[in-house]
């Protein structure tokens, strides 16, 4: 992962030419915006740009940074979770590569035990610490409910 760059202290020239990107990249944002269901991958492009802008000039202050106030100031506000699902997207749909990423990748979560499946190539390795072993519980332990079940007890095992 890249580096984050110390917030450098720019000449006058350097910040008008800062706040003259900026200008341009809300002014393309707000002329995209009303029409961001039919133009995700847009909106995420420049989002993404902006996101980019902000990390180039020292300008990703946190929650008081310019990121969060141009959210605040959208009609309607912008959710930091949307405007960083739209910039996601974009990175996933044009496949860029995770040093170049302004957010970090989600991690993909198990659906459904898929991960797990024998032929996934993708099962749990066990742990080198203690291993947990199930042992069919006492009959005084035994569940007497109508559907039959065996009750077990967990031991565990310092075999690994």
């Amino acid at each position: 992962m890249a580096k984050k760059p110390k917030s450098k202290k720019l000449t006058p020239e350097q910040e008008l030419q800062a706040k003259q990107e900026w200008a341009n990249l809300v002014a393309q944002f707000d002329r995209e915006w009303p029409f961001h269901n039919e133009s995700r991958l847009q909106v995420g492009r420049i989002l993404y740009q902006m996101k980019r802008w902000l990390q180039k000039w020292g300008k990703n202050k946190g929650r008081s940074g310019q990121w969060m106030e141009f959210l605040r100031t959208r009609k309607p506000p912008l959710p930091i979770s949307t405007a960083n699902d739209y910039v996601r997207y974009w990175q996933e749909n044009q496949d860029i590569p995770p040093e170049d990423c302004v957010l970090a990748r989600l991690p993909i979560s198990q659906q459904n035990g898929e991960n797990n499946l024998p032929d996934s190539g993708r099962l749990a390795v066990a742990s080198s610490g203690p291993v947990a072993t199930v042992k069919p519980a006492d009959d005084e332990d035994a569940d007497r409910s109508d559907d039959h079940r065996i009750g077990v007890s967990c031991l565990r095992s310092h075999d690994g």
